[in-house]
């Protein structure tokens, strides 16, 4: 019942010493309550690499299995034979492996740990908690733990000991059936407060403006993003809908079908819908638009269609069509939901390279405010509103090399005009494309064909955008004839 509860929170990360998929199998299973798909990681020094670059793209959620799994890592290699059993197994494999230590130190001081079920008398638990603090001093962020009540009165748990050399608070809960049916009710309340009102940073806005000289406090800004559903549209606003098709033409989904029902009071009919600019349809002549961010093409679904890169097109056609007509130009994050082939924050990335592209040709006569529900996209904006303000003023595309040679990973982070050639970045790194695959993470679509190193395309028409992953991996050696 637990793991339920727990799955149902939205988590960058999880550091788990069960060996069983029962929690990531059951978080699955809830992707759609908080939108994140998770990912398993080992203990060995290319997951443990591979598990910090994760949490700094944070588009999914990390899952660390500290002493091994019945399952497979995100390569889909298997993890079982990293399972320890017992105190001094476990001992070896943690003091013995330099890589995971310092990758867990890291993890460690840059985040708070919120501990469930565990054993803190292991010394070689304390010892890796110790370990890190001995070197780096006191953590910036504390620690907490749960604890029932009787184990603070029975001295089980002493928490001076806990805060003043682990740096972790210990919390108590009720267990009046002295069975531990409480911590239920504890992990309970812990989902029911992430979900209660609070404060929170909920909008980000971003203008033209000169922040070591501001003297004019009038300015406005031209983008907002906002942590929500669609409103319903005041005077001098319009909405746009995310949007396929089908044989009919628009088709939208049963929210934007509602949303349209509850402001105009009337049937919804696909068939009022009228193209205007690119990839926008206006219904009527109301003030609902739909953008279909999709690579329309004789044959294809609408599902299949769903291409990363039409995404931006789709914004500046929307912005050619409404800006200056309306004070506020509302609108939803494009091409999410279940079954899409990239993590909704890449969308958001998209939209507002698309109001940038268009910003440079044309000034801003309305306010974009894009809304989102999507928590790992929530989550972006409230931490890492410095790299949106990247996205908007840096010409070049940041991205992340990955080169798997075998057992070894090497990443690099690149600065780069996305009108160089994959070949280009492929030359830079020395990769030879008889020797090597190249691959994009996240594929701009479900259709995406395979890509060579030595493609002359553009990395703008391959649909690397900043935050993307271009994987080179090394071509297993051919099997010699048989003679």
């Amino acid at each position: 019942m637990e793991c339920q509860v727990l799955s149902e929170i939205s988590w960058p990360l999880v550091l788990s010493t069960n060996y069983d998929t029962m929690f990531t199998d059951t978080y699955a299973e809830n992707e759609k309550l908080h939108g994140n798909s998770i990912k398993v990681f080992g203990r060995e020094p290319k997951d443990s690499h591979s598990l910090l670059a994760s949490l700094n793209a944070s588009t999914q959620t990390a899952y660390w299995a500290l002493q091994g799994y019945f399952g497979n890592n995100y390569r889909n290699e298997e993890l079982g034979g990293e399972i320890v059993v017992g105190y001094r197994q476990y001992r070896n494999a943690t003091f013995n492996n330099m890589t995971f230590r310092s990758v867990f130190g890291e993890v460690f001081r840059n985040n708070s740990f919120l501990f469930l079920g565990t054993g803190f008398s292991e010394d070689y638990f304390r010892g890796l908690f110790g370990e890190v603090l001995e070197k780096f001093g006191s953590n910036p962020h504390s620690h907490c733990a749960l604890f029932r009540e009787q184990d603070f009165d029975s001295g089980l748990v002493d928490h001076h000991f806990l805060n003043t050399k682990l740096n972790i608070i210990a919390i108590s809960y009720k267990d009046p059936n002295d069975d531990y049916s409480g911590l239920h009710t504890a992990i309970q309340q812990l989902r029911d407060a992430f979900r209660k009102e609070r404060n929170n940073l909920w909008k980000l806005s971003f203008g033209s403006k000169n922040i070591s000289q501001i003297s004019d406090l009038k300015d406005k800004p031209s983008l907002e993003i906002i942590a929500g559903t669609l409103p319903h549209p005041k005077k001098s606003e319009c909405v746009i809908i995310s949007a396929g098709y089908d044989s009919e033409g628009v088709r939208l989904s049963h929210y934007g079908k509602r949303l349209i029902l509850a402001c105009l009071k009337e049937k919804y009919d696909s068939k009022k819908f009228i193209s205007k600019k690119g990839l926008v349809s206006q219904y009527g002549d109301t003030v609902f638009y739909a953008a279909i961010a999709r690579n329309i093409a004789p044959g294809k679904s609408s599902k299949v269609s769903r291409d990363l890169r039409k995404i931006a097109e789709a914004v500046e056609d929307v912005l050619r069509e409404t800006n200056g007509k309306f004070e506020v130009i509302s609108m939803m994050l494009l091409v999410v939901g279940s079954g899409c082939n990239f993590p909704p924050v890449f969308s958001l990335i998209q939209m507002i390279r698309g109001y940038k592209t268009f910003k440079k040709k044309t000034s801003m006569k309305s306010v974009l405010r894009i809304y989102a529900v999507p928590p790992s996209v929530i989550n972006y904006i409230r931490t890492r509103p410095l790299e949106i303000e990247e996205l908007l003023n840096c010409n070049d595309t940041r991205i992340t090399i990955e080169i798997q040679d075998k057992d070894e990973i090497e990443r690099y982070q690149l600065f780069i005009d996305s009108k160089k050639s994959l070949e280009e970045v492929s030359n830079f790194y020395s990769i030879n494309s008889r020797f090597w695959n190249a691959s994009i993470f996240p594929a701009p679509s479900m259709d995406f064909e395979q890509i060579q190193p030595n493609d002359k395309e553009s990395l703008e028409a391959l649909g690397v955008i900043p935050g993307s992953t271009i994987i080179y991996s090394r071509k297993r050696n051919r099997p010699s004839a048989k003679r």
